[in-house]
């Protein structure tokens, strides 16, 4: 009787609860094997020099939902495998936390999926871009320049490139400058004997051709 009463005190102070049972360790290992299944991919819209971002994720079933860390919002599972949330900025690093529906298992996230949305360049449209390669005309580019700052940047860069090419121009001049002096150091000797020996014919041939006229 003794044990009997004994145990009925210890179930009261310690219940044991089906909750428990029923998020067991290989549930938990279910659940976070789906919630690791979730993908993310985003997509831009461009509206003038502004652009907003769409997150989607993928793989979205009744047995977890997503909570938006950054805006503190849950998205749940609405029949569709696939949960779009709008209005990203760019240069956003988004945090999503994957949890279950689970009430029993619901006391920590599954998951974390993380999206780093890219920056926008709202000048790789401008005309001072057009055909040009630079750093600061790339579309994903994070340019924090006023408009007046980018235009002097822009002409920075073409004056540099125009002074770079000048200077190639001058060094395949010098280049060629070098080459012949080099070999009229090297082959003097054989310069002047040639051109001496040219002289001595020439000299020659003026003797005989007067000799003859004579």
């Amino acid at each position: 009787m003794k044990k009997k009463i004994i145990l009925l005190t210890l179930l009261l102070i310690f219940p044991i609860s089906g909750k428990a049972l029923d998020c067991s360790y290989a549930e938990q290992a279910r659940l976070r094997k789906i919630a690791s299944n979730v993908t993310t991919s985003y997509e831009y819209i461009e509206n003038g020099e502004n652009v907003s971002f769409n997150i989607t994720l993928t793989n979205i079933t009744g047995e977890i939902y997503v909570h938006d860390y950054n805006r503190n919002v849950d998205y749940k599972y609405n029949g569709s495998n696939e949960i779009k949330i709008t209005g990203y900025e760019p240069g956003e690093n988004v945090r999503y936390q994957i949890y279950p529906t689970k009430g029993n298992c619901t006391s920590s996230y599954l998951a974390n999926k993380y999206v780093n949305v890219p920056y926008y360049n709202r000048y790789y449209k401008d005309p001072l871009c057009e055909g040009k390669t630079y750093s600061i005309c790339g579309k994903w580019q994070r340019v924090t320049l006023s408009y007046d700052e980018f235009v002097k940047t822009i002409n920075d860069y073409d004056r540099k490139k125009d002074e770079g090419i000048k200077d190639e121009t001058n060094g395949e001049k010098n280049n060629i400058f070098d080459l012949i002096s080099k070999f009229i150091f090297d082959y003097y000797i054989f310069i002047i004997a040639g051109g001496a020996l040219i002289f001595v014919l020439t000299s020659v041939l003026k003797k005989k051709k007067s000799k003859y006229d004579f």
